[in-house]
C-alpha cells in the first residue's frame, strides 16, 4: 500500500500503527511512524531556485505561498528562509506573501496588495506551479508584466508550465522515479516479511531539476 498524506493526523498515525499491511509513504514523512518514504528534496530544490535567480542577477527575491498545512510545502516555506539566509539574501516582510488560499482568492488578495502600492520584487518564488497562475494573473492586472517587470518560478514541474504565457520556469520533480522508488522499496518490504526479517525504514529524497523557460529575466 503507498499511503500519500498532506499532513499526518493522529487518526491518520493510529490506523497506520494498526494496520498488518505493508506501506510505503510518498511525500510526507514523520519521525514517529516507522515506515520507509519517498520524498522530495525540497531543501535542495529552493536551494537551487534562489541561487538561479541571484545568477540572473536578482538580490529582491520573494516568496508566495498558500498558506496550506501540507507538509511539503510548510517545509518548501521553511527551505526559502533557510537558502536566503545561507546566500546572503535580503528579505522583506512584504516580499514573503501568503495568500490564505488558491485560485481566485489568491489572485484577488495578491492584486489588492500590488494595487495597494506594496511593490513586489523583481523576482518571486512561487511554492507549485498552480499557485503560479494566481501569481500571473494579479501581477498582470496590477500593472506588471512578466519577466520585464517581475520574474517566476514555480515548483513540480507540472504540464501546465509550458502552455503558460510565458511559460513558467519551474523545478521539475522527477515523479516517474518517485513512483519507480516507491514500488522498489514496497516490494522489498514485502520479501522481507515473507522472510520474517526485520524491516528496517529508509527515507530517499529525490532532487528537483530546474526547468528553464520564458519567466525568469536577467537583470
Amino acid at each position: 500500500m503507498v499511503v500519500y498524506a498532506d499532513m499526518m493526523s493522529p487518526g491518520l498515525k493510529k490506523e497506520l500503527d494498526g494496520t498488518d499491511i505493508p506501506y510505503v509513504m510518498l511525500d510526507c514523512y514523520d519521525p514517529d511512524i516507522r515506515a520507509s518514504s519517498v520524498t522530495v528534496n525540497n531543501r535542495q530544490g529552493i536551494y537551487t531556485a534562489v541561487r538561479y535567480l541571484l545568477e540572473k542577477g536578482h538580490t529582491e527575491i520573494g516568496y508566495v505561498s498558500s498558506g496550506t498545512s501540507c507538509s511539503s510545502l510548510v517545509e518548501r516555506r521553511r527551505c526559502f528562509s533557510y537558502a536566503c539566509e545561507d546566500l546572503e539574501v535580503k528579505m522583506c516582510p512584504e516580499w514573503n506573501i501568503v495568500t490564505n488560499g488558491s485560485g481566485l482568492e489568491a489572485q484577488a488578495y495578491l492584486e489588492e496588495l500590488w494595487k495597494s502600492g506594496v511593490k513586489p520584487p523583481t523576482a518571486l518564488l512561487v511554492e507549485n506551479d498552480m499557485l503560479a497562475i494566481p501569481v500571473y494573473r494579479a501581477l498582470k492586472r496590477a500593472g506588471y508584466t512578466v519577466p520585464d517587470d517581475v520574474s517566476v518560478i514555480g515548483f513540480d514541474g507540472r504540464s501546465i508550465c509550458s502552455i503558460m504565457e510565458p511559460t513558467l520556469t519551474t523545478m521539475r520533480v522527477p515523479r516517474r522515479l518517485l513512483g519507480r522508488t516507491l514500488i522498489m522499496l514496497l516490494n522489498g518490504k514485502i520479501d522481507m516479511r515473507s522472510r520474517s526479517m526485520e524491516d528496517v525504514p529508509i527515507r530517499l529524497e529525490m532532487n528537483a531539476e530546474l526547468v528553464e523557460m520564458a519567466s525568469v529575466r536577467k537583470l
